[in-house]
């Protein structure tokens, strides 16, 4: 077993020097690390049962390495932000509606001319599902997946494309405002989604800015709830799905 036991410690290392650097791809390489090393405890006898707790504890601090604010880097963000000359990086936290509220964090960059990266960590039921929305060069996509690992949400091609769009379009008006400009308490406008699963079509969709207020010189929404259906009563019961306070700002 000692060849066994050496590689899965350079795997270790590998994967925590990952998790210091804040890397989403390391949660699931450490996952798999220590699945591994669990099936090399069992095969290794009672001797190394304590291994197994080990993992266990291993796996749990990896992912509250991921729980606060700013604690995931995703290199689509990074080099969103590097290469854009005007742009803002938020950090939030809030809710989002997936059939019950579940707690998120999240970081997003949005450019004024290319798009927006949006990624966050979603717990859910305590568990952790990492991903990303995304718009730039014209193209949506959005990827989710449960300890950064198994495949929960994903979705490509026109549609979600154009739906990314709409949101990009609200959003740069609302976060990389024009000089002078007050927030509005209030943003609605047309989008184009499939909120109910019945085909995607163009609705109302809505954003009550609940406080707004100046950070690094530039006032902008800090607290707001946003959904689908703003027009009619469904709004409240079904449509709304997004509640979040912005921690921080940084324009450039």
């Amino acid at each position: 077993m000692y060849p066994a036991w050496i590689a899965l410690a350079a795997v270790f290392l590998f994967a925590a020097h990952g998790i210091n650097a804040r890397a989403p791809r390391w949660l699931p390489s450490t996952i798999v690390a220590a699945v591994a090393s669990t099936i090399a405890c069992v095969v290794a006898g009672p001797s190394a049962r304590l291994g197994i707790l080990v993992n266990v504890l291993i796996v749990v601090l990896a992912c509250l390495v991921f729980r606060g604010p700013g604690q995931i880097r995703d290199e689509q963000l990074e080099s969103l932000w590097t290469r854009s000359s005007r742009a803002v990086r938020l950090q939030m936290h809030g809710e989002i509606k997936i059939g019950r509220w579940f707690p998120f964090h999240a970081e997003q960059v949005i450019t004024a001319d290319e798009g927006f990266v949006w990624t966050a960590q979603v717990r859910m039921f305590g568990l952790p599902v990492i991903g990303a929305d995304r718009y730039a060069g014209g193209e949506g996509s959005m990827s989710w997946k449960l300890f950064g690992l198994i495949p929960v949400a994903s979705g490509a091609g026109p549609d979600v494309s154009r739906s990314a769009k709409d949101r990009w379009i609200a959003e740069r008006a609302a976060w990389l405002p024009a000089p002078d400009t007050v927030p509005a308490k209030e943003m609605t406008f047309r989008r184009w989604g499939n909120p109910n699963n019945t085909g995607y079509r163009e609705l109302d969709f809505g954003v009550i800015v609940e406080e707004a207020r100046e950070i690094a010189g530039e006032t902008i929404p800090t607290r707001l709830r946003a959904g689908w259906f703003y027009s009619n009563s469904s709004f409240a019961n079904e449509g709304e799905f997004f509640r979040a306070t912005i921690d921080s700002a940084e324009f450039k």
